[in-house]
């Protein structure tokens, strides 16, 4: 049986590789999916994806250890 996000956001850091499997698989189940990377094209990969799929997603370019950055995008979420 597999769970509902449904209404429940999730996280994530990193686009690609595991990053966007998890992006996905989260998404097809109901969640709103937030993540970021520093590579452009890995942001670019999992966009697409993710609106190919119709899933609500936030996808930023930012560096997690810009602290600065991190906050700003913590708060948009």
């Amino acid at each position: 049986m597999e769970k509902n996000y449904l209404n429940q956001v999730v996280l994530i850091s990193g686009a690609g590789g595991i990053g966007k499997s998890i992006s996905l698989s989260f998404g097809l189940r109901g969640a709103k999916v937030a993540f970021f990377d520093k590579d452009p094209n890995q942001l670019r990969e999992a966009r697409d994806l993710l609106n190919s799929q119709k899933i609500t997603h936030l996808a930023e370019k930012l560096d997690f250890t810009d602290l600065g950055s991190l906050d700003t995008f913590l708060e948009n979420v």
